[in-house]
């Protein structure tokens, strides 16, 4: 199967190559056929169509190098504009970095750092006494919660006391 695969590529290749020659040698021979021709043809060609050719051509090729030039200007100005405004831009960045460095200076310089410590001591104890309000609270919560459960465990044993002994007198206590 593949060698007739080959065959068959080969012969495609083979009349392609045949056709392109063909055709070369066809073109060729027109190109010649067309200059013997124009050589013995005169044609008179009146000076009002040589002078609308002319200006069209004049006016095509100005109108390219018009736009040409404009292209390489514009090109031109925006590599121009680019380098002014990247130096401009340089320059007064390193100016405002320097502002920036003394600012921050200045700023730093002007804190009081005793009456910041201060402040901070001072936010650290109230958020503290926040947080050991709440922890106090869920302990209340707890301790009482408790506290109903023992009292519902001891009513629980009295009444089963008293129903054991309806004679005889109790009385619970609790020592430390």
């Amino acid at each position: 199967m593949n060698t007739k695969l080959i065959a068959a590529g080969a012969v495609a290749l083979a009349g392609a190559a045949v056709a392109l020659y063909f055709r070369h040698e066809i073109k060729a021979e027109k190109d010649k056929k067309i200059e013997e021709v124009a050589k013995n043809i005169e044609v008179d060609i009146d000076q009002e169509t040589i002078d609308k050719a002319v200006e069209k051509a004049v006016k095509e090729a100005t109108e390219r190098a018009v736009d040409t030039a404009v292209q390489k200007a514009t090109v031109q100005m925006s590599r121009e504009v680019y380098s002014q405004v990247k130096k401009a831009v340089d320059a007064e960045a390193g100016s405002l970095k320097d502002q920036v460095k003394d600012e921050i200076k200045r700023k730093i310089g002007s804190i009081d750092i005793s009456k910041a410590r201060k402040e901070v001591i001072e936010k650290a104890k109230e958020q503290a006494a926040e947080k050991f309000d709440d922890d106090l609270e869920e302990v209340l919560e707890k301790y009482n919660r408790e506290l109903q459960n023992v009292g519902a465990i001891y009513s629980s044993i009295a009444e089963s006391f008293k129903n054991c002994t309806d004679d005889i007198p109790m009385t619970f206590t609790i020592d430390k």
